[in-house]
């Protein structure tokens, strides 16, 4: 039964779930959207805002309380019906969907259940749910005044530690591009581009690396051996969390700036859920050469970047958070059609993260030029409201250059408040910033600098600069659902001059349309830039248009088609200063082992016809896997369930392998079915992330076969071939029915408990007619005890037995 049409016509979202205050629930919920209306999972929601849940009847059934036992709820879709208290009402068949691995409820009847309003925000990917009362975990969180003040993550399941080794696994994987370009005067050459990286795990570490050349010149080449590790342990004592030798990218100091890619190593303790700077966050990671990756904050385009043969990486510096929540969306588009995205959130509410002691980065190296770069820096958490960070960093910028940086940050009531500081021996710079909601829709930040002659790569000190001041504003516009307005001000006064420098991104979404209009104007030069896409079956259509100085600079059109085979794109672009309009068409094929593609561009000046092929392998414990993408620089997870006969969670070579048990990628909605051999396989992790997955039985055979958790989470690592064992145990359920001989007694009177050969009592849940259900019954023997103070016999047992295979019982002849 799938209610409203079937899954594979819904439109798939990740929200996160917060309240009003930015108190988050679940960063990950996945829901269903069909023009509009949207579904959640309700038993993974209910879960997650601390309400009591128990499903039945392979989840057709789900039933408990919202805030005690009075407020009760249950949904029985075999059924199609719907009750609050005692209250029936019928369930109409656009009111849920059977998502497989549970049921989606609409809004509107998850409205009811929790006596709640749920304001759904398409453009910033959340939901904001409205209480007259708190949840559990918003009570929890008020009595222990504990509050999150960086990234948070769906946080519902274990972390597992993944073993280390000395020599383990190998990752390799090849792009290769023949260019044939015919210039219009007559001139012909041609071009090998080629890319090359493995990584493995040596030395109980991660060593990767990759060359990029152009025939047979080096363009670029990264060379790493780091280790990671989210708990803390590297170097003992240390308690280090991350250190790498000799490539490693540098952090850009406030003020300052300094990023590098560097030769040297760096060490530090810093939390993998902490920003590298409270206030602002650098984005930086590994993107191959014609990736293309876009930038989106809560739900406004903000930046792209694209890998090049020279900068095989993405940097976006420098990123404002604001005041509440902070979400991160990334859309990585690659040459042959593919489309990967990631998701980040930081949720700065009204206190700080909690640390137990300094938290430090140090480092040191030579950048490209052979120059030595050094940076230290030391953060401290006093008390529980102040925050402060102290940086030392020296690095060539026309000579060597030596910076001293100390910034405090504190909370003012709702406005989180920021003294920042940058000096050398002889010149110093001060900025004072507030980060605050304005009328509690406008995430707003304001800030003043004040520049005594230092010069950095952020400030133009040699040029006579004293004063800025900055005002950005993100704010909804409630007068059209999805529409956002981002504007920025930044005013600069010089020794002799002043500059104005404003900027305003007005975006709007809806389902499979996105659409934005960028306006900047410094002095009274202008930029436009019109960005429109729009999505439709597996078809995308992109235009794009740039306007400088009030006249058309360029304009694109592309239209792109992709399946899970191959993609298929043409693109026009019109560049009017040059009067050069190019065509260019791409066709990509991904067979089992390899990915091969072919593109065309002409224009007046010149034709290019090019042929990439590209593939990455991957071997472990003897086996060796070739795919059709790069597997290089990600993580990969081998689970294996199997059946756990003697209960120690442990596997033993004779215990059996399970086929068909399904696990979920959270993020990402990716699942992998185990095979014949009880092995399920994820690949393409990113590294230092965490990556929650979810278990179902729904397709086992055996349906008394059970998993003994609903999800674990690990962390992934570059290189790693991580391998999970994952313990099945049979359980079987039980139900019956209690009648009751005295009419004067009711059902609240008595209550039922099942015992087991340990002595261990749990209590059940009985139904106003006496009806009971209970599962996860390990086999065994039992006893089924009836208690009741006010009858005449006070308690009454009756004996069962689990068979080893599981069974469905019922009871009989449980009178008192």
């Amino acid at each position: 039964m799938f209610g409203r049409g079937q899954v594979s016509d819904y439109n798939e979202l990740i929200f996160q779930v917060k309240n009003k205050g930015n108190f988050v629930f679940n960063d990950a919920l996945i829901v269903f959207d069909l023009g509009g209306d949207v579904y959640f999972p309700l038993s993974e929601l209910l879960e997650s805002l601390g309400v009591e849940v128990k499903s039945s009847g392979g989840d057709q059934i789900i039933e408990g309380y919202v805030l005690n036992e009075v407020s009760t709820y249950k949904i029985d879709i075999s059924k199609k019906q719907f009750q609050l208290g005692a209250t029936k009402t019928s369930l109409k068949d656009d009111d849920f969907i059977n998502g497989g691995d549970g049921i989606y409820i609409r809004k509107n009847i998850v409205e009811q259940i929790l006596n709640v309003q749920m304001d759904v925000d398409f453009l910033g990917s959340e939901v904001s749910i409205i209480s007259s009362y708190l949840f559990p975990p918003e009570q929890k969180k008020l009595r222990s005044k504990k509050n999150i003040g960086s990234l948070t993550t769906y946080a519902g399941e274990e972390a597992i530690d993944v073993k280390r080794d000395w020599l383990s696994g190998f990752n390799f994987d090849q792009d290769i591009f023949y260019r044939f370009v015919k210039e219009g005067r007559g001139e012909n050459h041609q071009d090998v581009l080629h890319q090359t990286s493995f990584s493995t795990e040596f030395l109980k570490s991660e060593l990767y690396m990759s060359y990029t050349g152009i025939n047979d010149m080096k363009e670029a080449q990264w060379l790493s051996l780091s280790r990671t590790d989210h708990k803390g342990r590297i170097f003992g004592d240390l308690e280090a969390t991350s250190f790498s030798v000799y490539n490693f990218n540098s952090s850009s100091v406030k003020l300052i700036g300094g990023s590098r890619t560097l030769k040297g190593a760096t060490v530090s303790n810093r939390p993998f859920n902490t920003s590298v700077i409270f206030s602002k966050r650098d984005f930086v990671g590994p993107i191959s050469v014609g990736w293309e990756v876009e930038l989106y904050q809560n739900g406004i385009f903000i930046a792209r970047d694209s890998g090049t043969a020279q900068k095989q990486r993405y940097e976006f510096k420098d990123i404002d958070l604001y005041y509440g929540t902070n979400s991160f969306h990334f859309i990585f588009y690659g040459p042959k059609g593919e489309v990967k995205h990631s998701y980040e959130t930081y949720n700065i509410d009204d206190t700080f993260q909690k640390t137990k002691k300094p938290i430090w980065t140090f480092s040191s190296g030579f950048d490209e030029k052979g120059e030595s770069h050094h940076f230290a820096e030391v953060d401290y958490l006093f008390g529980e409201k102040l925050y402060v960070e102290s940086i030392y960093t020296s690095f060539y910028d026309d000579g060597l250059k030596e910076f001293y940086s100390l910034n405090g940050s504190t909370y003012l009531g709702s406005s989180l408040v920021s003294l920042n500081s940058a000096f050398t021996s002889k010149d110093n710079a001060f900025e004072l910033s507030s980060k605050f909601k304005l009328f509690q829709d406008l995430s707003t930040q304001l800030s003043y600098t004040r520049v005594n002659g230092l010069t950095s790569e952020l400030l133009e000190g040699d040029l006579g600069l004293k004063d800025i001041a900055r005002l950005t504003v993100l704010f909804p516009l409630k007068f059209i659902s999805n529409l956002q307005l981002f504007s920025e001000f930044k005013y600069k006064k010089f020794k002799n001059t002043d500059t104005l420098w404003q900027r305003y991104r007005l975006s709007y979404f809806k389902g499979k349309l996105y659409s934005s209009f960028y306006f900047e104007d410094l002095d009274g030069y202008s930029f436009v830039e019109l960005f429109n896409r729009y999505v439709f079956g597996k078809n995308e259509l992109r235009f794009e248009t740039r306007i400088s100085h009030s006249e058309i600079e360029n304009i694109s059109l592309e239209l792109l088609h992709r399946n899970s085979r191959f993609s298929l794109s043409g693109d026009i672009s019109h560049y009017v200063d040059s009067e050069l309009t190019t065509t260019t068409l791409s066709y990509n094929h991904r067979l089992k082992y390899l990915t091969l593609g072919a593109n065309l561009s002409h224009n007046k000046k010149e034709s290019i016809i090019g042929i990439n092929l590209s593939y990455g392998l991957n071997y472990d414990d003897g086996k060796t896997q070739i795919y059709e993408k790069k597997t290089s620089a990600y993580g990969s997870l081998k689970i294996i369930a199997f059946e756990d006969l003697n209960g120690n969670n442990t596997y033993d070579e004779d215990e059996p392998l399970t086929e068909n048990v399904e696990f979920r990628k959270v993020t990402g909605s990716l699942t992998e079915k185990t095979n014949v051999l009880g092995v399920a396989t994820f690949t393409h992790l990113i590294p230092n992330k965490p990556v929650d997955i979810k278990i179902s039985m729904k397709d086992v055979e055996n349906i008394y076969l059970k998993a003994n958790k609903k999800g674990f989470r690990i962390w992934p690592r570059v290189g790693k071939n991580a391998t999970i064992y994952v313990p099945l145990s049979i359980r079987g359920e039980a139900e019956g029915e209690v009648q009751l001989t005295n009419p004067n007694i009711v059902m609240s009177d008595i209550d039922v408990y099942i015992i087991d050969t340990n002595n261990e009592k749990r209590k059940i849940r009985v139904e106003n007619d006496g009806y009971f259900w209970v599962d996860n019954l390990a086999p065994g023997d039992y006893h089924l005890r009836i208690e009741c103070s006010k009858c005449e016999i006070e308690s009454f047992e009756k004996e069962f037995s689990m068979p080893s295979g599981g069974d469905s019982l019922f009871i009989e002849g449980l009178r008192i």
